[in-house]
Formats: C-alpha cells, structure tokens, sequence
C-alpha cells in the first residue's frame, strides 16, 4: 500500500470521526436547548405560584404552596448543574474537534505534498526517457 493511500485513509477515518463528533454536538446543543426551555418553564411555574388566593389561607394552602416552590427550585437546580455539565461536555468536544481538525488538514497536506512529489518524479522520468529516445534516433539517423 502507498503512502498516498495510506494518507487518504488517515483522511477518511478523521472525516468520520469529524462527522461523529458534530453529531454529537448537535445533540448536546439539542440537550442544553431542551434544559434551557425547561428551565424558562420552571420559572414561569415559579412566578404563576399564588401564596395568597383570596382573603383567607389556610395552613394546608400554605404548605401546599411552600411544597410546589421547593419542588420547583430542587428542579430548577437540577437543571441548572446539568446544563453546566452539558456545557462543560460540550467544551472538551469542540477541543477535541478543532484538534481533530489540525490533525485532518495535516494529512491533507502530507498527502499534496507526497502526490506532488510523485508527479515531479513521474515527470522526471518521462523527460529522462523522452531523452534516451532522442539520442537514440539521433544515432540511428547517423
């Protein structure tokens, strides 16, 4: 096998793993976005939350209401630490993709510059032969 083959298929397995890692990416930013809108979901919950409705509360009411606010702000902190875990994620993969692509473009390089390479030997040798050819025929002619 070539080092021009060998070079393509390095090239080809950092364009898969390239696609993978912006699959991946794509669906942490669909993770954070969906935590995001529940998050704006949480608050609006939050902000609808009556402590008094009327002119008499109860202890029941009370509770009830100081139950659901808990609920909302244990939720809404749950939210908050895997949106920062998500993000954090989310970091390291676009590290690892920009790396990646160094490396891609690296190869990519290598590999011009080898079938350059290739190209002027071939070139050298087809003007070696073409000149072999002529001093031949010169001689014949003589």
């Amino acid at each position: 096998m070539s080092v021009i083959s060998l070079l393509k298929r390095l090239e080809n397995l950092k364009s898969r793993e390239r696609e993978r890692m912006l699959l991946e990416l794509s669906e942490i930013d669909s993770g954070i976005n969906r935590l995001r809108s529940e998050r704006e979901r949480l608050k609006e919950k939050l902000r609808n939350i009556s402590i008094v409705k009327g002119d008499f509360v109860t202890v029941g009411q009370l509770n009830k209401n100081f139950q659901e606010i808990e609920f909302v702000v244990r939720r809404d902190r749950e939210v908050e630490k895997s949106i920062k875990d998500l993000e954090a994620k989310r970091e390291v993969l676009v590290q690892k993709l920009l790396e990646l692509e160094k490396e891609r473009k690296i190869l990519m390089k290598l590999r011009e510059k080898r079938e350059e390479e290739m190209r002027k030997e071939l070139l050298k040798r087809e003007i070696k032969m073409l000149d072999e050819i002529g001093i031949l025929r010169w001689k014949s002619e003589r």
